[in-house]
């Protein structure tokens, strides 16, 4: 799968050529290279992926994927190739986390997923007079992964500006398309669902003025996410996000500002041993 709804990846690539090149090891190992089959979806997201794929199949004994990688690079990037190198591996690698356990930090659809499972599930026990969440201790480790795959991300484009000034034309539209518009998206989708996920905490907690801070916070991620998709709609690709209705990011906001509002709507809980003025000290 270069693209895989539900689970992701959608709009921002996940599946590096040294990924596919494992993937795919494994079933020529095993004699089962009669076919191959990808999943695509959106083209334009996943042009490095189908093309790493595409070679490989075409001759995968003669395939290494850091050469492909490196020439793939060349090809598109000239004098700033060896930069745009390392910022896609540094995206590509800001969805590894324990190889010892095969696991794998979440994937843009997934990310999104998790914040509006919260989002939604909150807003309802709000509503019921329930407590924010049964288990704090499950959004604290869900807030920590989350940390950590945020700054990989925010890492993965530390040399995009060194990247860009060498370019220009339409080598330098495609590193914007491909990789910056792309890794935009992935760390406003981080930033949000942080952003949510520590005003759970902060409700857990009896803090409202800071749950109504991060909620805010989260709106301002979704803004960037916006901001980088400008990038990408310039042009003949005016309206490339319209009508998107797997990620949503309409109806991720709207969830944000449900939440939002009933958080402003709940009244403060006084203390369970707060004493009335002028009441009966016993």
């Amino acid at each position: 799968h270069q693209a895989l709804w539900g689970t992701g990846p959608h709009l921002v690539q996940g599946v590096s050529p040294h990924k596919i090149h494992s993937n795919f090891k494994q079933a020529v190992q095993r004699d089962s290279d009669y076919y191959a089959i990808m999943n695509v979806s959106n083209v334009r997201e996943f042009v490095l992926g189908v093309d790493a794929a595409g070679r490989m199949c075409w001759d995968f004994d003669g395939f290494d994927p850091d050469e492909h990688l490196a020439a793939w690079c060349r090809e598109r990037f000239g004098p700033a190739a060896d930069s745009a190198e390392r910022c896609y591996r540094r995206l590509f690698d800001s969805f590894a986390e324990d190889a010892a356990s095969n696991k794998r930090r979440w994937m843009d659809g997934e990310i999104l997923h998790l914040g509006k499972r919260v989002t939604q599930l909150v807003t309802k026990r709000l509503a019921a007079g329930e407590k924010p969440v049964e288990s704090p201790a499950g959004v604290r480790d869900k807030l920590r992964r989350i940390e950590h795959q945020l700054a990989a991300a925010q890492l993965a484009g530390g040399g995009s500006e060194s990247v860009l000034a060498q370019l220009d034309g339409a080598d330098r539209r495609f590193f914007e398309t491909n990789f910056v518009v792309q890794q935009g998206i992935l760390v406003g989708l981080l930033a949000w669902t942080q952003e949510t996920l520590k005003a759970v905490l902060a409700l857990s907690e009896g803090d409202r003025a800071e749950a109504l801070a991060r909620l805010d916070a989260a709106l301002a991620a979704i803004d960037r996410i916006r901001e980088a998709q400008a990038l990408a709609t310039r042009g003949h690709w005016e309206h490339w996000y319209r009508g998107d209705k797997k990620m949503n990011l309409a109806r991720a906001r709207g969830m944000t500002r449900d939440l939002l509002a009933a958080v402003r709507k709940k009244e403060p809980t006084a203390p369970s041993n707060a004493t009335s003025r002028g009441g009966s000290r016993g």
